[in-house]
Parts: structure tokens; sequence; C-alpha cells
């Protein structure tokens, strides 16, 4: 990419990137680095005048149906819904084209509500580096 001058990088994150949730520990850990990780490359990216025209996108997904895992035991489980993979995928190529640095969709409305109040976060929203 950086030869070409030219590129995208995506990351799929989950809500447990934003928010902490108790019984998903080491999930939790992995998901708050990909933040960090994508939020320090887009940062790289941004200073170095050779990157201008290679973008990142951060899609933070909430529980998608795979039957890998038992449901979700923490505090806002009344609010979630899973997402099937086809819709998962459509809301990844959504996120893309946004040309958001961060796009947060969450499946049901009480999530929008939790990353609000406790992040600052709207349904899509920009990153720090973009402000």
């Amino acid at each position: 990419m950086i030869e070409r001058r030219h590129g995208h990088i995506v990351a799929i994150n989950s809500s447990a990137g934003l928010m902490p949730c108790p019984d998903m520990i080491p999930y939790c850990a992995a998901k708050f680095g990909l933040r960090g990780l994508m939020d320090s490359i887009t940062e790289e990216l941004r200073l170095d005048t050779w990157t201008k025209n290679i973008n990142t996108t951060s899609v933070y997904l909430a529980t998608i149906s795979t039957g890998l895992y038992p449901p979700p035991t923490h505090r806002f489980t009344a609010w979630y819904s899973e997402t099937t993979a086809k819709e998962a995928a459509r809301i990844i190529i959504e996120g893309v084209r946004s040309g958001l640095k961060s796009y947060n969709h969450m499946s049901r409305r009480g999530e929008h509500w939790v990353l609000d109040r406790v992040h600052g976060f709207s349904h899509v929203d920009r990153s720090p580096c973009d402000q």
C-alpha cells in the first residue's frame, strides 16, 4: 500500500472494545488493543505525507450469531440481539464506504445510549484523530 500510495486498512472490532464486559476479560483486552492499534496506525498515516491516500476504518459490531459462545452475561444483555453473518458483512461494507475512521454499529438502540453516555460516541462516530 505504501508503495502504491493507496489503500484501505479495515479492522473488525466489537462493542467489547468500547465497554468492559465481565467474564470476557481476554476478549475485551484484545478488542481494546485492536482499538489502540488502529488509532495509532491512523495517526501515523495522517502524519506521513507519503500515505495521504491510505485510509483506515474500525467497524464496531455487536454480537454476531456464530454459535461459538454462549450469550453475553454482562449488565446490558437486555439491549443485545444477535446479528447474522450476512448482516455483519453488509455493516462492514457500509462502514468502509462511510469514509469514517470509526464506524460504530450496534444492533439495538440501548447500545447507542450506553456508548453515547459512557464513551461519548454517537451511532456513527469519528475517531479522536478526526477532530
